[in-house]
Parts: C-alpha cells; structure tokens; sequence
C-alpha cells in the first residue's frame, strides 16, 4: 500500500 501522497497531493491523505 503506496503513500496516498502519490495519488494525491494532501499530505494530509497519508494519514488514511
């Protein structure tokens, strides 16, 4: 499971 940071640009994302 990738960061969601390289899916989306909300660092905030990879905390999913």
């Amino acid at each position: 499971m990738p960061t969601a940071q390289e899916h989306t640009s909300i660092p905030c994302e990879q905390s999913k």
